[in-house]
């Protein structure tokens, strides 16, 4: 399970975590059956401002997290897992990957002009990205 250590704000120790969020969060963390690092989740609005330029981020909500994996095939298991812990319960409706603009742009447009789902589309291309480069 996760702390309050591992979601708190920086600057103030606030806590406010999306009760929903967290428990979509730890679902997909049981699923994947390892642990990963939280990086960023709350942020009061005053440290919100000083680290990200968006100000209505939801990080403010309590409803975001920032993680880093060095494990690839993790990243992926990861991502995935959530994706399907997203789409098994309609409540749950966002999911954000940081990636560059211009690469989510391309998924984002090709999903579009051929009406498939963006979301299945990235998943494919990580899966194609793991399987080719198994070392």
């Amino acid at each position: 399970n996760f702390t309050t250590d591992e979601m708190k704000c920086p600057c103030c120790d606030a806590c406010e975590m999306d009760k929903d969020f967290m428990d979509a969060l730890q679902d997909v963390r049981t699923v994947c059956g390892f642990g990963f690092r939280v990086n960023s989740a709350y942020r009061c609005e005053e440290y919100n401002n000083k680290v990200s330029s968006n100000t209505r981020g939801q990080h403010i909500t309590g409803q975001a997290v920032d993680i880093s994996m060095k494990d690839r095939y993790k990243r992926f298991k990861l991502l995935s897992k959530a994706i399907d812990t997203l789409q098994e319960d309609k409540k749950r409706t966002t999911f954000c990957i940081n990636m560059p603009i211009a690469l989510r742009d391309k998924i984002i447009a090709y999903a579009k002009k051929n009406k498939i789902s963006a979301s299945k589309l990235m998943i494919t291309l990580f899966k194609h990205i793991v399987e080719s480069e198994k070392i």
